[in-house]
């Protein structure tokens, strides 16, 4: 994990408050989501579908990869900090 924090510090860092939506269902970013602190949620509709706070871990890679719109909303729970991939 040392080493993929050590590429991915050359990337710009985002942060969010609690509650804050750090990708809405059904939108377009073209943005990858590496998380590294905090903790999020992933829901569908009203439908929560999972929640995280494993440094690492990746968000919104599925519809830069597929050329589609976001299928899910990541929100904050908790503060939160991103490295972020732009197109």
């Amino acid at each position: 994990m040392a080493q993929l924090f050590e590429i991915l510090s050359t990337l710009p860092r985002r942060d969010f408050a609690a509650g804050e939506t750090i990708i809405a269902e059904d939108s377009t970013t073209g943005m990858l989501f590496f998380l590294i602190k905090g903790e999020v949620e992933v829901s569908k509709g009203e439908v929560p579908l999972a929640s995280t706070s494993e440094p690492g871990s990746v968000f919104g890679e599925m519809s830069p990869l597929l050329g589609t719109s976001h299928r899910a909303s990541v929100r904050a729970v908790e503060p939160s900090s991103f490295y972020v991939v732009e197109d």
